[in-house]
């Protein structure tokens, strides 16, 4: 059996296509926005090789390999944290490795932000790999990638959403010099959205894109917005309830089939699982505008690397209590699913802007900005 046989578990890793030993899969855009495997069946072999290493055809997960250990943590060097997405726990971890000469690997945006592209820290800078991006990436070969370093015996980071972790676990094992990290994932947003987003803002602002950050904090860390900067100086900055890009990934309707029902909340094959810490309240920790990260060990290796990592966070252990949130089952509405099904047939060959031009954003931005207002004062 071959992967593209079961397209309806696939999530786009790009680890079948890696580990292909004749290189009949390859990784392109199908019609939905999404990364696929395609194969060439004259090149196939029938090894199975592409299954073998499938996170969709997961039956059962062997990590994590100790109870899990949750900690909130945050950078002690204030300017970081700022310009990280949550507390900057991933910025800590990835000083460690890289003072190692090590590699670390994660999502960076394109040169012309249109896409989101999985890297390493051999070709972009630590700024390009942190902060958030809500869209699919490019894969991008970052098995074979991973695997050239592991050969040269350097220390590798690998950050990715829990499925693709779950990939790389059975792609390498538990290889002593690879540590995986996940995180508290919303699920995948086609990766075409993020091009048609980027092409209708520089066409409203006459201008190319300097910089983009899906989860800015001028306004503070729990109140996130989709902030732009221009090339022309103007900047764009949207609260993320009215931001047509962050409206939809924050619903159901456009998400990958396999993040509806994601078996990877309770069984991560991470080292450590990182996420936002919302669960501060009732840990007794005063809110913080900079952010706060939530840490889960899952394995010894995670464990010391955390403790290795501590030389630049502030961390404190946490009770199973007030982070039980963060470790549920994703759970959908009836009625968001139901037009999840009426949206994903009506979508097909629409950009992003169109069809929110038809739905939610039919009255423009300033409309949603008032649905927002009057949705807030019923409740």
């Amino acid at each position: 059996m071959n992967v593209v046989e079961q397209t309806i578990e696939c999530i786009g890793c790009g680890a079948c296509a890696d580990v292909c030993p004749v290189g009949a899969l390859s990784m392109r855009m199908d019609t939905r926005g999404f990364y696929r495997p395609f194969l060439d069946q004259q090149t196939c072999i029938d090894c199975s090789h592409c299954s073998e290493v499938c996170a969709g055809l997961t039956d059962s997960l062997r990590y994590p390999s100790q109870e899990r250990v949750c900690y909130s943590g945050f950078l002690k060097d204030i300017n970081l944290r700022r310009r990280s997405t949550s507390g900057g726990a991933f910025t800590a971890l990835a000083q460690v490795i890289l003072s190692q000469n090590g590699v670390v690997f994660g999502a960076s945006y394109a040169d012309d932000f249109t896409s989101a592209v999985i890297t390493s820290t051999e070709e972009r800078s630590m700024e390009a790999l942190r902060g958030t991006k809500y869209t699919q990436c490019y894969p991008n070969h970052v098995f074979s990638r991973v695997d050239e370093m592991l050969t040269a015996e350097r220390p590798v980071l690998l950050v990715g959403t829990p499925c693709m972790i779950c990939s790389a676990r059975k792609r390498f094992g538990n290889s002593p010099l690879l540590t995986l990290v996940d995180f508290q994932c919303g699920g995948l947003m086609p990766a075409s959205f993020l091009s048609d987003y980027v092409q209708d803002n520089e066409k409203r602002h006459k201008s190319r894109i300097a910089s983009l950050n899906m989860r800015d904090k001028k306004h503070g860390w729990a109140k996130p917005h989709m902030r732009i900067t221009f090339e022309n100086g103007t900047v764009y900055d949207c609260p993320y309830q009215c931001d047509r890009f962050l409206f939809y990934y924050y619903k159901p309707y456009f998400k990958n089939e396999k993040c509806l029902h994601c078996p990877f909340v309770y069984h991560p094959d991470a080292d450590l699982t990182l996420g936002d810490f919302w669960g501060y309240r009732s840990a007794g920790i005063k809110n913080s505008r900079d952010g706060i990260s939530l840490i889960a060990v899952n394995t010894p290796k995670g464990e010391a690397l955390l403790r290795e990592a501590s030389e630049y966070l502030t961390i404190s252990r946490l009770t199973e209590e007030s982070v039980s949130y963060a470790f549920r089952e994703k759970s959908f509405s009836m009625d968001a699913l139901a037009k999840r099904n009426a949206y994903q047939s009506e979508a097909i060959g629409l950009s992003l802007i169109d069809f929110a031009n038809r739905h939610e954003f039919r009255h423009g931005i300033i409309g949603q900005m008032f649905r927002t207002a009057i949705h807030k004062l019923k409740r």
